[in-house]
């Protein structure tokens, strides 16, 4: 607008008095409109702080089903295969672990498995799953899982063997969960491309989930600099 109107006319202040027509403009703000930002409140003070390792303060999420070959077979028949991820509320690293079933005994195992390779954590967040009772079938079994009385105790019995705190997120508020959220929506993208429509074995899909957890803890947790000394970021897992 303002260099077609130069092209006859020079008028002063001419940048002011094109964006003040262009903000008052009503159809202009049909087109773009500004879209509303939230008040965010401000983070915890254990996403904050900095801990004295990785996974002191931590959250796990499921996410699956993911079909899996039984053996290398080409016709071999596929089982259900799911994937729990455990996040550092301060680094953004992931860890991720491969269950084969939702049984309580193979959470106990792949939360066994986190502590023995990460260390024993302080505080452990998770969904307490009433935002799965409203979804889809496969997902209904992660919901009576997580929210059964007996995988509550069992949990609780285990966590209190290794000094753990566990913390649920209030009912219906998924956004409480973010990091998790996040990881498992990074990690479903890897997945996605990696995997397509191919059935892998456990074998495979362990060491393809390995390597998926290599490359997200390779993020940098800074925005690169322009420095030319400063060329390389530190990633999650350093």
């Amino acid at each position: 607008m303002l260099a077609n109107i130069r092209l006859t006319y020079w008028p002063i202040g001419g940048r002011r008095t094109a964006r003040k027509v262009a903000h008052a403009c009503i159809t202009c703000f049909k087109i773009k409109p500004k879209i509303l930002e939230p008040i965010m409140g401000n983070l915890p003070k254990l996403r904050v702080n900095q801990p004295i390792r990785s996974f002191e303060n931590a959250g796990v999420d499921y996410a699956g089903p993911i079909m899996m070959k039984i053996n290398s077979r080409r016709n071999s028949p596929l089982q259900k295969a799911y994937v729990c991820i455990f996040v550092c509320l301060a680094t953004k690293a992931v860890h991720i672990e491969l269950v084969c079933d939702l049984a309580t005994d193979a959470f106990i195992a792949a939360l066994t498995q986190f502590v023995s390779r990460r260390g024993k954590c302080k505080n452990m967040y998770s969904d307490n799953g009433t935002n799965f009772v409203g979804a889809n079938r496969k997902l209904r079994k992660l919901a009576q899982l997580v929210t059964s009385t007996a995988h509550k105790e069992r949990v609780s019995n285990a966590i209190t063997l290794k000094e753990i705190t566990w913390h649920f997120i209030p009912p219906r508020s998924p956004h409480f969960g973010g990091l998790w959220e996040a990881a498992v929506k990074a990690m479903k993208k890897h997945l996605n491309r990696t995997v397509a429509n191919s059935h892998f074995t456990y074998d495979e899909l362990y060491t393809t989930l390995t390597r998926i957890e290599s490359c997200l803890n390779s993020r940098p947790l800074t925005p690169l600099s322009n420095d030319p000394s400063q060329w390389r970021g530190v990633g999650s897992s350093e």
